[in-house]
């Protein structure tokens, strides 16, 4: 027997050759010393390992053999076939501990859009009616209240008989009365209870007054110029309202006179020929104002405030002016009737009286578009909104009307005094001013 001696290099490079040829060579040509090196190196062949399987859901005992797994992966759990079934050895539910301590609440998150609203419930029963309440504690001097209590009848109290009311103010408990301005003369100013006409103070003013506004506080009147020998210049002047003493005088370069006044919260604004001044209330120091350059007539005979924006009726060139408050800017200038000479506010549109051809026009104050023109009595002189209708004094026919501010159909006509020139509401009636013409011989009327 040969013996072959074989070194461990040698024995290295002999699997290294029988590697590298294995593919090239078949065993079985090999000689028989290399073939026994052959089975040394591979030995013996091994038996087949474990197989895994992944489905969802149980397999059968007829898949797979003894010594396999199988991962089930709708919920986790291991199997393991064992004599010939498969066995479960790990269920992911059984590692599930107790449940921990609540967290910390985490930050609030932004809120989410409005949802659709709701359909409407059915109107519930009318419920019993409540015991009366105590008194009440009078008018708060903020506040004046704009909604009627009850509809207006011809009551036939009048009051100031034979005097010559031009203008109404209300101060939330009082009527103030502007006297004089035509021949009768007169340069003073009357406080009266709302509740009963009774006065209660009558406050020289000096030359007859023409104007008056509330500032929530204070009453303010412009005065007539008077061009007589010894002339005397226009003013604005400032009254306390609570006992009518004189705060302030302004003025006394206007030989012309002043046309109209209104309030914006902050500023108390004058007209005069071609212009609208913007001043404090508590100082009347000038702050802006409009010009003929932004289109001021010669006769800006009326102001009115929206609650952005003030309003001007120019008398001679049949329009309106809307002018922002903030700044003084223009903001446009609408054509209305002939002659505007009065404007009222009814929260959402502004009403603009037209003495020369006896309508009112109803403008959106949003945009100043057209509402509505309406016939009237005749010369429109004066209008008040008392919070569902609008109120219209016509001069020249003696009498007022009361129009609905929605559609303005005519609701109402009431026979007054001589020549209406003036309106006030107190938040349960109408006051009417009936001047009495030049001669005088007007009075005051509460419908």
């Amino acid at each position: 027997m040969k013996i072959l001696k074989i070194t461990f290099v040698s024995f290295t490079l002999i699997a290294i050759c029988l590697f590298l040829l294995a593919d090239l060579i078949p065993a079985e040509a090999w000689p028989k010393e290399l073939q026994g090196i052959q089975q040394a190196l591979n030995g013996p062949t091994g038996q087949d390992g474990s197989q895994w399987y992944t489905a969802s859901g149980a397999l059968t005992d007829s898949t797979g053999a003894d010594g396999d797994f199988y991962l089930n992966s709708s919920d986790g759990s291991i199997w393991e076939r064992s004599d010939g079934s498969w066995i479960l050895i790990y269920n992911s539910s059984e590692l599930t501990g107790p449940q921990g301590p609540e967290g910390p609440m985490g930050l609030e998150g932004p809120m989410g859009l409005e949802g659709p609203m709701g359909p409407s419930g059915s109107r519930g029963s009318t419920g019993a009616q409540g015991e009366q309440g105590p008194p009440g504690l009078g008018y708060n001097s903020m506040q004046i209240a704009l909604l009627r209590w009850y509809e207006a009848i011809e009551t036939g109290e009048t009051f100031l008989d034979d005097t010559n009311p031009r203008a109404l103010a209300f101060d939330g408990a009082h009527i103030w009365v502007a006297m004089g301005g035509g021949l009768m003369g007169g340069g003073y100013l009357m406080k009266i209870k709302a509740c009963d006409g009774s006065v209660v103070g009558t406050f020289d003013v000096g030359t007859p007054p023409t104007n008056l506004a509330f500032d929530g506080v204070n009453i303010w009147v412009t005065t007539s110029a008077i061009s007589v020998f010894p002339s005397t210049p226009a003013h604005v002047k400032k009254l306390k309202a609570s006992d009518g003493s004189l705060l302030g005088s302004y003025g006394g370069s206007n030989y012309i006179g002043y046309y109209a006044l209104t309030f914006d919260g902050t500023h108390i604004w004058v007209a005069e020929r071609y212009s609208v001044e913007k001043r404090r209330a508590y100082d009347y120091i000038g702050v802006g104002g409009i010009s003929s350059a932004n289109g001021v007539g010669e006769y800006p005979v009326a102001l009115a405030f929206d609650g952005t924006n003030i309003w001007v009726a120019n008398r001679d060139l049949d329009n309106v002016l809307k002018v922002k408050a903030s700044d003084c800017s223009l903001q446009g200038t609408f054509t209305v009737g002939t002659g505007p000479c009065a404007l009222a506010f009814d929260g959402e549109n502004i009403w603009v009286a037209n003495g020369g051809d006896d309508t009112v026009t109803k403008l959106k104050a949003s945009d100043g578009s057209l509402q509505g023109t309406f016939s009237v009595g005749d010369y429109p002189s004066a209008l008040v909104f008392d919070g569902e209708n609008i109120w219209v004094a016509n001069q020249f026919d003696n009498t007022v009307m009361k129009l609905k501010a929605s559609n303005g159909s005519i609701d109402g006509t009431f026979a007054v005094g001589d020549q209406p020139c003036a309106l006030a509401f107190d938040g349960a009636n109408i006051w009417v001013a009936d001047s009495g013409g030049l001669m005088g011989g007007g009075d005051l009327r509460k419908l």
